[in-house]
């Protein structure tokens, strides 16, 4: 699927109907392509569309690539509003951490 039309939150809503499809790889790709394109996206935009990429790279088993991802969507500056809306995600990102972290991926 070409990324190019979608704006992220189009392509953040096409990855998760993906996931939820046992395509993950598909929603990976659609993800990094979205990503790379929509940089000035809003920041909680983002936080949700890199956490999502995070945790399919270690549904995927590639630890060092969900890492990479995690430490990117937490490097996102959300405004307290934004990190209000965003307290599921957060818990999430706080979960993906520390079971990388157990896993011996703490980089």
């Amino acid at each position: 699927m070409d990324p190019s039309p979608f704006t992220l939150d189009l392509a953040l809503a096409e990855a998760m109907r993906l996931d939820a499809a046992r395509n993950r790889a598909g929603a990976a790709s659609l993800l990094d392509a979205a990503l790379a394109k929509n940089e000035k996206a809003p920041a909680a935009l983002r936080f949700r569309a890199s956490l999502l990429r995070a945790e399919l790279a270690a549904d995927a088993g590639d630890l060092i690539e969900a890492r990479g991802r995690l430490a990117e969507a937490l490097q996102i500056r959300l405004d307290a509003k934004e990190r209000a809306g965003l307290s599921a995600e957060a818990r999430r990102a706080d979960d993906l951490e520390t079971f990388l972290t157990h896993r011996g991926c703490a980089g």
